[in-house]
Parts: C-alpha cells; structure tokens; sequence
C-alpha cells in the first residue's frame, strides 16, 4: 500500500520544534526498515514559502483559501485554523490522488518509539480500516473545543468527539467525508464533524482509534505535560501532545 503523510505545520512560527517533530516522523514511520508499506511525507504549511531543513515536498496555503475552495464559509472560530484542520488534508488528496491511504500529523506530536522497532501505523494500513482515530467518544457539551463552536449534523446523527492530532483514512473514506464537508449543509469544529461522519456509518465505513494500541498521553497544557515529563515517566509507545516549547522538546528528547 501507498501513504501519504499530511505534516501540518505553522511555519510562521519558530520552526525548532516542527523540525525536530518532522525528523521524528521520518525516523519512526517513512524511513523505518521494518515498514510493510511505503509512506511519504508532505508538508502542508500556512505560509507562501517552504520551510526549511525539508526533504519533501510543500504544498502552501492559506486558512481562507481552503474554506473557499471546499465551501466550508460558516466561519466562527476565533483562530485561522481552528476547527478547520481537516481541510489541509482534502488539499492533499487533490494534488496527490493516487494514495491508497492518508495519515494527519500535526507538528506538535512527539512519537517516543516502539521497543520493537515496528512502524505504529503500518498494521492499520494493511488491515483495511477507512478511519482510525486517535480516540473518540459520544459528544459531551462539556468538552472544551467542540462547546465553543456552532455545528449541524444531519437529524438523527449523535455527535461523537474526538483528538485528531493523527488519524489514518483511506482514499475512498477521505473523498466521501470531502464530498460531505463540501456540501455547506453541514458545519462544526472539525474534531466533532468527522468523528460524527464515521460513526454514524457503521455498516459503510470500519473504523477504530488508536488508544486501543497505544498509552496516548493526552494533556490539556503543556503544565500538565511538564508534570509528566518531570517525573520521567516517558515511556514507550506513547504519543506525547502538546510539544509547544523548545524546553518541552528537550525534556522529550532526553
């Protein structure tokens, strides 16, 4: 199977840390001799020049062009990028159609490793899954991202939550939730509106989630990552997210 890998990455920002992030995804996924699948890494920058230190190719753009050209035009969130970063990956597929599958990472995603050496991804891939999630669950009006926005599902939907810092779809899944997305019927965070897509079609699509797999350390802060981090408890085949400051990313990397 081919993968594409959509690494979103702020390249406004200071690039130290997405560098060393991207040189972690090659080590651990692109470049792993044990891989049963051959991946390939794109970036996917807000920003009209490539960033640095890349060996793949970028593709540019902007929050604003993306909700033009797939219609996403209900814009209520407070931040560019907010509840819209499903959007780059559609971007993707338009200009590398040819994937069999597609895996989301986001610039801030540290993965500590597998003892065995083993790709973390490559089982889902060759196992024929249209989405896997980082972890999911019934919408709680409580959770912090999604209860900042308006959204509309179709009646009858239940809302289901859910990270997606990283999640892995296939060709076909990714162009039936574009043609969804594209419709301007139906809009929300997209933390919400995919995971809603997926789990509402049970007998089309087959889906599961990473933490089934993985101890997916997931903090609220970096404050609460820090904690973890000082107690030296980092472990093995964890996700660790958010990595957001240069002494955070030292910490990891030790």
């Amino acid at each position: 199977m081919k993968v594409a890998i959509c690494y979103l990455t702020n390249a406004k920002k200071d690039q130290t840390i997405s560098k060393e992030i991207y040189k972690n995804l090659s080590k651990v996924i692109k470049d792993n001799p044990n891989n049963k699948n051959e991946y390939d890494i794109y970036v996917l920058s807000n920003v009209d020049k490539i960033p640095e230190e890349r060996d793949s190719k970028t593709y540019p753009f902007t929050w604003d062009q993306l909700r033009e050209k797939y219609n996403y035009i209900h814009k209520v969130f407070y931040k560019d990028y907010m509840g819209v970063c499903h959007l780059p990956l559609f971007y993707l597929q338009d200009n590398q159609p040819d994937y069999d599958y597609y895996i989301f990472y986001e610039d801030d995603l540290y993965f500590t490793g597998f003892s065995d050496g083993l790709n973390p991804f490559d089982k889902y891939v060759s196992g024929g899954f249209d989405m896997v999630f980082a972890y999911g669950r019934i919408y709680n009006p409580a959770w912090y991202w999604v209860s900042q926005f308006a959204y509309r599902l179709p009646e009858g939907w239940y809302g289901f939550e859910g990270l997606l810092n990283c999640y892995i779809i296939s060709n076909k899944a990714l162009k039936d939730l574009k043609e969804f997305c594209c419709d301007g019927k139906w809009y929300g965070h997209h933390e919400l509106l995919v995971n809603s897509f997926f789990k509402n079609q049970p007998d089309k699509y087959k889906v599961t989630s990473l933490n089934h797999d993985f101890d997916s350390r997931i903090f609220l802060d970096k404050d609460d990552l820090l904690i973890y981090l000082k107690r030296n408890e980092k472990d093995e085949n964890t996700f660790l997210h958010p990595i957001k400051t240069v002494d955070l990313l030292k910490m990891v990397k030790k």
